[in-house]
């Protein structure tokens, strides 16, 4: 129950509810200038938006899993939760362009490869910034995300394939990135919920014993 009430504080912050109106607001610009190009019911408009808005669920998921680097579990998954509050806020945006275009992706594909992302992304900004922590270099974070971003788009390019690139993940799905974007999400969702609470304890036990054992 406390998790829950810590997510639902964090959405009210001003600065959560201020980012997610600007996405939504490029979202809905986007949604529209593409349908007016198109001029009818049926378009293309699926295409950019879902590339928006795979682009902003990375770099909001890289920038909010760097910032939880060293912090507490509970707000790892707090802020993990946020960015899948972020990833269902938009999904009415895909959908709506989507139904329009009938693109040869299947529609799980579009559903779900984008809630995957935002999810091993997370997983990605805190690995990343707990390295920065590690050699002192946090307010490198910046940067990191961008060379992280670069870095993949750099290797999809070299190797003219698509298996690290977020951004194409809905528009040129290959089972090669899914299987990568899924183990990254999973191995996300295990660190988030792996219990420390015994092992914990288990420590402090050690510890007492150790200390009873020098005292006599």
């Amino acid at each position: 129950m406390h998790l829950f009430d810590s997510i639902a504080s964090q959405a009210r912050q001003a600065n959560f509810i201020q980012l997610l109106a600007l996405i939504l607001a490029i979202l809905t610009f986007v949604t529209y200038s593409r349908w007016e190009v198109a001029g009818h019911l049926f378009n293309n408009s699926w295409f950019t938006v879902t590339q928006v808005r795979l682009f902003s669920l990375t770099l909001i998921a890289l920038a909010y899993g760097g910032s939880c680097a060293g912090s507490q579990k509970t707000k790892k998954q707090t802020t993990a939760a946020l960015v899948l509050i972020f990833a269902l806020a938009t999904l009415p945006f895909e959908l709506v362009s989507y139904f329009p275009t009938l693109p040869s992706t299947s529609l799980l594909t579009t559903i779900f490869i984008p809630l995957l992302t935002g999810i091993a992304f997370y997983g990605l900004g805190l690995a990343v910034g707990t390295m920065l922590l590690i050699i002192r270099s946090g307010s490198l974070m910046p940067l990191a995300i961008i060379g992280v971003i670069v870095g993949m788009l750099v290797i999809d390019v070299r190797l003219k394939t698509n298996f690290l690139n977020p951004f194409k993940g809905t528009t040129s799905p290959t089972w090669e990135h899914s299987v990568i974007i899924g183990i990254m999400a999973a191995i996300t969702v295990l660190f988030l919920l792996w219990p420390q609470k015994r092992q914990h304890n288990r420590d402090s036990r050690h510890s007492q014993n150790i200390f009873e054992r020098v005292s006599r």
